[in-house]
C-alpha cells in the first residue's frame, strides 16, 4: 500500500483522520465471468458440456446449485480444451467448490485457459502468483499475466497491473505506468481505479499535484459508494481544498461511509459533532460514531474517547476506562495518546 496518507485537522485533542490509498494486491477470488455458451444446445454428443457445467453452477428455477456437478461436467469439458471450462474449473478448485480447496489445480486450470487468451483466466492466474497460492509468489510472472489480460482491456487486471508499478513488485517502480493502467480501468468505471488516481493526484506521485483533479476521481469513486473515496472526498470538502468549501457534502460523504461500517469516516463525523462543524454539538453524537470506530481499532478514535472519558465529557469521568482506551490508541501508533496515558492519574 502507499504509506499511510494521514491528514489532520487538529483541534483541541481531536483530529480528521484520512485512509491509506488501497494499493494492494487484489482478492485472490475471481468475479469475472466468461459468456456463458446457450444452454439449448445439446449436451449429448461430449462436444458442448460447459452449458450443462454452467447450469449446475449458478443454479436457476429448473436446475438446483450443484457445485459437484458442475465440477464433474467442467472437467469434461476442460479435457477438451474449451477454454471457459478451464476456467470455471480452476474458480471451482480456487473456492474450494465441489471438492477440496486446491491453489496448485487452480494455477493448472487457469494456466490451460489463459494460454488460450482467456482474459479473466490470465488475471486470475496472476493473482495466484501475486499471492504465493498453489506455489511460489512471483511478482514478475503475476505482472505478465496481468499485462495480457489488461491488454485484452479487462479492467481488474488494468488496476492491478498499476498497482504492481506503484509499488515497484515484479515491475520497476513507475508511477507514470500506474496512472496509465488506472486510466484505462477508470474510464471502465473502475471505482478502485479512479480512487488511486485520485490519490495520485492528491499527492503529487507521478503527476504535478493537482487537488482538483483529485477531487474530480474521488467524487467518481465516491459516486459507486467507495468508502475510501468518500473518506477521502469529505476532507477535501471539509478543507476547501480542489474546491469551495462545503461542510454539508463533508458530512454528507462522511455519513455514506459510516454506514457502510468504515471506521476513519465514523471517527470524522465523531469529530465533526464534538467541534459542532456545520452541526449542532453533540458530544454524545460524536461518542456514538468514535464508538463505532473504536470498536474496529480505529486509534483515532480510541484517543478520542479515551480523552472525553479522562475529562468527563458528554459521559461521567472514568480514569480507568480512559486509559485502556489510550493504552490502545498508544498500542496504535499515536505518540500523544502515548503521553496523555502517562499523564493520568496514578491507580
Amino acid at each position: 500500500m502507499f504509506k499511510s496518507a494521514r491528514c489532520c485537522l487538529m483541534l483541541a485533542a481531536l483530529c480528521l483522520s484520512c485512509p491509506p490509498a488501497p494499493l494492494a494486491a487484489p482478492g485472490t477470488a475471481s468475479p469475472v465471468s466468461p459468456s456463458v455458451q446457450s444452454p439449448s444446445k445439446a449436451v449429448s454428443d461430449g462436444a458442448v458440456t460447459a452449458p450443462a457445467a454452467d447450469l449446475h453452477h449458478a443454479g436457476d428455477t429448473d436446475t438446483p446449485q450443484d457445485y459437484q456437478t458442475a465440477r464433474s461436467w467442467f472437467e469434461q469439458a476442460a479435457s477438451q480444451g474449451y477454454a471457459s471450462a478451464q476456467f470455471r474449473l480452476g474458480q471451482l478448485h480456487e473456492q474450494g467448490l465441489g471438492g477440496p480447496q486446491d491453489y496448485q489445480a487452480a494455477r493448472e486450470w487457469y494456466a490451460k485457459a489463459a494460454s488460450q487468451g482467456h482474459p479473466a483466466a490470465q488475471y486470475s492466474l496472476g493473482v495466484l502468483y501475486a499471492n504465493g497460492l498453489g506455489g511460489p509468489q512471483d511478482y514478475q510472472t503475476a505482472s505478465a499475466w496481468f499485462e495480457k489480460a489488461a491488454s485484452q482491456n479487462l479492467d481488474l487486471a488494468q488496476y492491478s497491473l498499476g498497482i504492481l508499478y506503484a509499488k515497484g513488485r515484479g515491475v520497476p517502480q513507475n508511477y507514470q505506468l500506474a496512472k496509465a493502467w488506472w486510466e484505462k480501468a477508470a474510464s471502465q468505471g473502475y471505482a478502485a481505479a479512479q480512487f488511486n488516481l485520485g490519490i495520485l493526484y492528491a499527492k503529487g506521485r507521478g503527476v504535478p499535484q493537482d487537488l482538483t483533479a483529485a477531487r474530480h476521481w474521488y467524487e467518481l469513486a465516491a459516486g459507486q459508494g467507495d468508502v475510501m473515496a468518500q473518506n477521502s472526498l469529505g476532507m477535501l470538502c471539509v478543507k476547501g481544498r480542489g474546491g469551495p468549501q462545503d461542510i454539508a457534502a463533508a458530512r454528507a460523504w462522511w455519513e455514506k461511509a459510516a454506514s457502510q461500517g468504515y471506521a476513519p469516516a465514523q471517527n470524522n463525523l465523531g469529530t465533526m459533532y464534538a467541534m459542532g462543524q456545520g452541526v449542532p454539538q453533540s458530544f454524545e453524537t460524536a461518542i456514538y460514531w468514535w464508538e463505532k470506530a473504536a470498536a474496529q481499532n480505529d486509534a483515532r478514535a480510541q484517543r478520542s474517547l479515551g480523552t472525553v472519558y479522562a475529562r468527563g465529557i458528554g459521559v461521567p469521568q472514568d480514569i480507568e476506562t480512559a486509559r485502556a482506551l489510550l493504552d490502545k490508541a498508544c498500542a496504535g501508533g499515536l505518540d500523544n495518546a502515548c503521553t496523555a496515558a502517562r499523564e493520568l492519574p496514578a491507580r
